[in-house]
């Protein structure tokens, strides 16, 4: 089923798409297309679960950008979000740039939410990041409690 906006599943799970603002965007996505066009990810799914002292953001790639999707949610009690943050470019083999990174890494750091990242954000950035904010790398086949 396609879903516009938010969509809510149950009491606990929570679907929300069509992600807005262009906070610290990754170069990353002009390599990316839907048809013809650079994808815009607006069909981009992100999935919050609703616990009973604090919610947890699940995301893919995060094309849209972490700080983006974060602005989207400002009324949940997110402690927790997992999910990439597409700050490698594969096909340039180039990290997004320190300033980026640094932006990012700030706005990372006041939210007061518990980072799990994985393959694209890219070691590069998550080793910058690292530094700066409170954020682990998932590989495959580990498991966190939320």
């Amino acid at each position: 089923m396609l879903t516009h906006g938010n969509f809510r599943i149950d009491d606990e799970l929570e679907i929300f798409t069509a992600v807005t603002g262009n906070k610290y965007r990754s170069d990353a996505n002009d390599f990316l297309y839907s048809g013809d066009n650079i994808d815009g990810f607006s069909h981009e799914q992100n999935l919050i679960i609703h616990g009973e002292n604090a919610d947890a953001l699940v995301m893919g790639c995060g094309h849209r950008g972490i700080v983006n999707i974060l602005d989207n949610i400002k009324g949940y009690n997110v402690k927790t979000c997992v999910g990439g943050f597409h700050l490698f470019n594969p096909s340039l083999k180039k990290t997004a740039p320190e300033e980026t990174l640094s932006s990012i890494a700030k706005e990372l750091d006041e939210s007061g939410i518990s980072f799990y990242t994985c393959h694209c954000t890219g070691m590069e950035a998550f080793e910058y990041l690292e530094k700066r904010c409170a954020i682990k790398y998932l590989y495959c086949g580990e498991t966190i409690e939320i």
